[in-house]
């Protein structure tokens, strides 16, 4: 039998707030919506090997090579 998974300790207020004030100073996001007609380009994204955040870096960091290679 398994065993069972260990759960996180409950962090503290001043756990979450540093945690937030971290990823405020260090992070960007993008949000990304996709519509009926664009459902297709979510599910074969979604489906890759790679998460969708890695697969989308990879994207971009492909087209600006391409760009600055002046090949477009």
């Amino acid at each position: 039998m398994p065993e069972p998974k260990k759960r996180a300790a409950k962090r503290t207020d001043a756990q979450r707030a540093a945690e937030n004030k971290y990823k405020k100073a260090k992070q960007k996001k993008i949000q990304c919506n996709f519509f009926p007609p664009d459902y297709d380009l979510y599910e074969f994204a979604r489906n890759r090997e790679e998460s969708m955040s890695s697969y989308l870096k990879r994207l971009i960091r492909e087209d600006r090579e391409r760009s600055e290679n002046g090949s477009q």
